[in-house]
């Protein structure tokens, strides 16, 4: 129960502050009284803008627990046989469902692109001008298969993008993780396409958004 509660007031928190008023509701209850003091005559009616579409991030579930802070709430432990990617994110595309069902019943179902889904893995050196990631290859076959079961639900999904095209430099890992579709030789700065990139590339067509 103590988690649940934790996983609401979280909830709340990362999603419900930036959604509930962008589509014309209050803040959420759990933190209404905080921000109160801050809101003046008209703001709600400004942030609620409606935009064209909304864009979703989603690489996995956040698993929630208790934790002795001020929210008290914190990241709890994965479900145990949870697949994880290469640097131990789980793999969930349950949870990509999940939170378009959230949107399309909560939110009027606003239009939505999947802005960013992906996964790292330590690749190997190309082979006859190509990289092989068949790992990355699977990851994607589910999420897109996910995406796809939450249009069939009747969720707004617009499209969805590859984080990311090449081998870049991530916000906290540097160059040390690989999410490209084609792999950068830093040294030389030659590109090389990796099998997800030809995988990818065969199944939006396979898929036209719209």
């Amino acid at each position: 129960a103590a988690a649940a509660v934790a996983a609401r007031r979280w909830d709340a928190g990362w999603n419900g502050n930036f959604l509930g008023p962008l589509y014309g509701r209050p803040y959420p209850r759990e933190w209404a009284a905080l921000l109160a003091p801050l809101v003046r005559p008209g703001d709600m009616a400004t942030i609620a803008a409606r935009p064209d579409f909304l864009g979703v991030n989603y690489y996995s579930t956040m698993h929630i627990g208790t934790a002795a802070d001020p929210l008290g709430a914190g990241f709890g432990a994965v479900p145990p046989g949870t697949p994880l990617t290469g640097i131990g994110w789980p793999i969930e595309p349950a949870g990509l469902i999940a939170q378009l069902r959230r949107l399309r019943e909560n939110y009027g179902n606003p239009p939505v692109y999947l802005s960013e889904t992906g996964a790292a893995w330590p690749d190997p050196a190309p082979r006859g001008g190509v990289v092989s990631d068949p790992a990355r290859i699977g990851f994607l076959r589910r999420y897109l298969a996910a995406a796809l079961a939450a249009r069939r639900e009747g969720s707004d999904l617009r499209g969805a993008f590859v984080w990311t095209l090449t081998d870049n430099w991530e916000w906290a890992e540097g160059f040390t993780v690989k999410f490209g579709l084609v792999q950068v030789d830093r040294a030389t700065l030659a590109r090389t396409p990796k099998t997800s990139l030809g995988w990818y590339g065969a199944w939006a067509r396979a898929h036209p958004a719209g």
